[in-house]
């Protein structure tokens, strides 16, 4: 009886279960990259353009900000000279009625949705006046013309919404304090320098120096040739 005891103490339910051992999990950051490497292998690179420079891109977003920061500024000069009845302006929305503050805003984006979305849809096809001034273009993925879909959803709500990148997202950020009657966040301004640089890093990762704006509009930038430059000008 004891022996059967012991033979049932060994073989019975009280046997110890065996680990298994798993593989360490990635992390985020990781997994992403990885994703990233693997749709980059999937995709066929364009080798009859040459794709734009990080330098180019960024000098073509310098003097696209100020050339449309001193264009989109003119109904806020307006409004507010007219309240204050002094030119002495600035961006700050605070100290005016609220309902004046949604105006100001509607009109900036207004002003804002005509040099990012009208000028390279109807005026010249693909190109901010920076873009023609350094000579690239934005494209569709597959090279046909940039719709106006994908130019708001690139040039207006990527970069404000997504990149926090354009000086209309200080609008937004405004309103909301001003709405909701709470202080500044003291934060945003690591929070805009971070998705920044979020977004030059993410162009380090495909051969078309893609940045987030362009993944939501689903475009790309390339240089123009020589002989397209010659035709373009002629338009």
């Amino acid at each position: 009886v004891r022996r059967d005891i012991m033979i049932a103490k060994t073989t019975g339910n009280n046997k110890k279960p065996t680990k298994h051992y798993r593989e360490k999990k990635l992390g985020l950051i990781d997994r992403l990259s990885i994703a990233l490497l693997k749709k980059q292998d999937t995709l066929v690179k364009d080798t009859e353009h040459s794709p734009v420079s990080n330098i180019r891109r960024f000098f073509g977003y310098l003097i696209d900000f100020m050339l449309a920061n001193i264009f989109c500024v003119i109904p806020l000069v307006i409004i507010q000279a007219s309240l204050t009845g002094s030119t002495n302006t600035t961006q700050i929305l605070a100290g005016i009625p609220l309902h004046w503050a949604y105006i100001i805003t509607f009109f900036v984006f207004l002003f804002y949705t005509f040099y990012y979305v009208y000028i390279p849809l109807k005026i010249w096809p693909g190109q901010t006046p920076a873009k023609r001034l350094l000579n690239y273009k934005i494209v569709m993925m597959d090279n046909s013309k940039a719709t106006a879909k994908a130019l708001f959803m690139r040039n207006v709500i990527g970069m404000t919404f997504l990149e926090l990148a354009a000086f209309t997202t200080t609008y937004v950020v405004q309103l909301i304090v001003l709405t909701a009657k709470i202080d500044y966040p003291a934060s945003f301004g690591y929070i805009t320098y971070f998705m920044t640089f979020l977004s030059f890093i993410i162009t380090l990762t495909n051969y078309d120096r893609r940045m987030l704006h362009d993944y939501l509009g689903k475009t790309k930038v390339y240089m123009l040739q020589k002989e397209e430059v010659s035709d373009y000008h002629a338009l």
